[in-house]
This record gives structure tokens, C-alpha cells and sequence, in this order.
């Protein structure tokens, strides 16, 4: 089992290497833009990301957990997966229509008039999105390791990339940007489809199982993208989209630190489940512990770059336009480098089904980051809203901390 991990860590890490490159070059593709257009599509994009995780309704979490919990009873496996896929059709189509319907409302609001077209493109791919989020969960769950990292990491940041670059060709717009963005959802949905068709089989309807767990899950990963784009849409909404767009870079500049985390973790939870359900404490404590530890020093070298040169990042990649985002990178590189490692102890409440408590430990975290974004950006700006998300995320850090070192030491005790 620990070559396994060992070796899966190694290809994920070095696809999510590639594909957080690529989708480094996506971004400096459009700044291209200029701040104020690429203000726009990052408020869209942020937008985006709320409506999708809703539609997803934690289920990927669920099929992470429940396909190796289920792994001697096909039948079973069968039916969680197509209940999910159909929960998640259901809501994801519902959802783009009343994004489609609000969406020149939500630029109004804004102040910014195009932003309503954006939105509107972007709504047509969420049914896609959603459903093709489980499926790569499927293919995770599956531990399918070549498939999934191929298309979810690689191929998705191959084809925003080619996309733009296609579509930016004809004009130079915001617009042709969300359409990029739309097709790759699209079509790789369209080949996870494919790639996971063997796994489906005919069986019956059971929503109420994988809506009990995930439902906790859907609030906490909102929770999360609270953190995660509160500062975005306080900004363009107080400050303007311009200021917005520098942002945006900063923000994707340091989350360039999630490699380790997602490589590390790609097969904890199912892995982490195996060790509890054959009640094996001391292989699972050794699981959390490596993981941790690997998460901190693997993203030792990339931290320190951000910290000691982010101005030279920042003029070389992106102009002279985006340099006033060098104060946010280093806040923002400190809260991501210090907080990732504690996303360990978040994976392991996850294996033990404590679900209620990360949807709690993410609302306190969020309410934090509302109104510390609430407070500081009027004032501050930019660094107003990297020091709110930078303190959210040491708050959950903490919190995450405490109650897995907690519950690990339970486990211990009861077997």
C-alpha cells in the first residue's frame, strides 16, 4: 500500500507541477487583457465558482469515501455513483438557468455591463462541470491514477491554454475568454464520460445516502470558496475591477503552493478509509503524519521564491501594470505555506465521516474572512483582503488541527 501511495504521489505531483504551470501560462494569457478586463473575468470566474460548488453538492467527497467502502459489493458501488451523477445533473442544470436569468442583475450590482455576457457563457457549462467533477472522482476513487491526471490536471490546462490562445486570435475579450473557458469544461467532461462508461451498470435510485454525507461537505467546500473569492468580489464590487485583476494575480501566484497539497492528498482519503475500516491505527497515524511533513518541506523552495522575489515574478510574467499585487503575493504566500499542511488533518475527519465538524470548522473560517474583507478592503484595498484571507485560513489551520489530533488519538483508544 505505501508503494502505491508513494508512487501515485510521484505521478500527481508531477502532472499537478505541469498543470499548475499551464495554468500559470493560462493566466498570464489573460492578463493580456489588461487589469480591468481581467478584473472582469475573475469576478465572472469567482461567481462561476460558487454557483458550480453548489451543484456539485459534495458529492465527489461522498464517492471518494464510498466507492473502496463498497469495494466487495459492486451493486452497491453502483448505485451510489448513479445517484449521485443524477443528484448532481438535476442541480447543476437548475442552477446554470438561474445564473443565465440573474446574471444582468449581478452586473448591475457590479457596475460593470459586460460582465452579464460573461456570466451567461460561463452558465452553459456547469451541467458539465459538475458532472464531469464526479467523474474524475470516480477515476480517483478507482485509483485510475494515469487517466485522471491526464485529463483532470494536464488535459483541462492544455486546453484553456490552446483555447484562448485560438480564440484571442480572432479578438482580444473578455468574452472570447469565457468561451475558452466554457468548451474545455465541455469537452473534457464529454471524454471522463467515456473514460468511466465500463463502471456504470443498472441499478436502483438511493439519493438519501450520498446526500446524508455530502450535504455537509457541499456547505463546507461554499465555506471554502468563501475564503477563497470573498476577497475577489469585495474588491471589484468596493474597489473596481481593476484593482480586481492585480489581485488576481497574487491570489493564483501563491495558490501555485497547492501543488504539494493536492499531490500529497490525492489518495488519502481512500487510503485513510482502508486503514480505519481494517482498524490498522498505527498505519493510519503514520499516513497523517508523512503527509504532513511532506506538504511542509516539498513547498519550502517555492514559498521562498514568492517571498525573497515576488516583484521580479510579477514584472517578469505579467508587466509593469500588475507590480502593486508584489505586498499581497508575500501575505497571501505566508497564509497558503503555513495553513497546507493542516488541510491533513481535514482529510482525515473526512475518512471518520466528521463531516458536521469540517462544515463547522469552515463557517467559523468564513464568517472570519466576510467580515475581516468587510472591514479592511474599504480601507486597505488589496492588502486589506490578503490579510483577511491569509487570517481565514490560519483560523481553519488551527481549528482543523485540534479537533483531527483529537479524534486520532480516539481512534487510537478504541481499538
Amino acid at each position: 500500500m505505501r508503494k502505491i501511495i508513494t508512487s501515485a504521489t510521484g505521478i500527481v505531483l508531477i502532472a499537478i507541477s505541469l498543470a499548475k504551470l499551464l495554468g500559470y501560462v493560462y493566466r498570464i494569457v489573460l492578463s493580456k487583457l489588461g487589469p480591468e478586463q481581467y478584473g472582469v473575468f475573475s469576478i465572472a470566474l469567482a461567481i462561476f465558482g460558487i454557483v458550480f460548488t453548489i451543484s456539485v453538492l459534495g458529492l465527489d467527497q461522498g464517492i471518494l469515501r464510498h466507492l473502496p467502502y463498497y469495494k466487495g459489493a459492486p451493486r452497491k458501488q453502483h448505485q451510489y455513483l448513479v445517484s449521485s451523477l443524477v443528484l448532481a445533473c438535476i442541480a447543476s442544470i437548475f442552477l446554470a438557468v438561474l445564473l443565465w436569468f440573474f446574471a444582468p442583475m449581478l452586473a448591475e450590482r457590479f457596475k460593470i455591463q459586460e460582465l452579464a455576457t460573461v456570466l451567461r457563457i460561463l452558465s452553459i457549462s456547469i451541467p458539465f462541470a459538475s458532472i464531469g467533477w464526479l467523474l474524475f472522482s470516480v477515476l480517483q476513487a478507482e485509483k485510475r491514477i494515469f487517466a485522471n491526471v491526464s485529463l483532470r490536471y494536464l488535459g483541462d490546462s492544455v486546453l484553456k491554454v490552446v483555447l484562448t490562445l485560438f480564440l484571442f486570435s480572432f479578438v482580444l475579450s473578455v468574452s472570447m475568454a469565457a468561451w475558452a473557458h466554457a468548451l474545455t469544461l465541455i469537452i473534457t467532461c464529454v471524454i471522463a464520460f467515456f473514460l468511466v462508461w465500463p463502471s456504470f451498470s443498472q441499478s436502483s435510485y438511493d439519493f438519501r445516502t450520498p446526500l446524508l454525507y455530502s450535504l455537509p461537505l457541499l456547505f463546507s467546500g461554499f465555506f471554502y470558496l468563501i475564503i477563497r473569492w470573498t476577497d475577489v468580489l469585495m474588491i471589484g464590487y468596493i474597489r473596481g475591477s481593476s484593482e480586481a485583476g492585480i489581485y488576481s494575480v497574487a491570489l493564483p501566484t501563491a495558490a501555485l503552493l497547492l501543488v504539494v497539497q493536492e499531490a500529497v492528498l490525492y489518495l488519502f482519503v481512500p487510503t485513510m478509509t482502508t486503514h480505519i475500516m481494517a482498524e490498522k491505527t498505527q498505519e493510519a497515524k503514520s499516513l497523517v503524519i508523512r503527509s504532513f511533513f511532506t506538504i511542509l518541506i516539498l513547498s519550502a523552495p517555492l514559498f521562498l521564491l514568492f517571498i525573497f522575489f515576488p516583484r521580479i515574478l510579477l514584472q517578469t510574467f505579467f508587466g509593469e501594470a500588475y507590480i502593486l499585487g508584489v505586498i499581497p503575493l508575500v501575505i497571501l504566500a505566508w497564509g497558503y505555506f503555513v495553513s497546507l499542511p493542516f488541510s491533513v488533518f481535514n482529510s482525515t475527519l473526512a475518512s471518520m465521516k466528521k463531516t458536521p465538524l469540517i462544515l463547522a470548522i469552515a463557517a467559523v473560517a468564513a464568517v472570519a474572512n466576510i467580515i475581516l474583507n468587510a472591514l479592511l478592503i474599504p480601507g486597505y484595498g488589496m492588502i486589506g483582503g490578503a490579510i483577511a484571507t491569509t487570517s481565514a485560513l490560519l483560523i481553519m489551520a488551527v481549528l482543523r488541527c485540534g479537533f483531527g489530533l483529537y479524534y486520532l488519538r480516539r481512534l487510537s483508544e478504541s481499538y
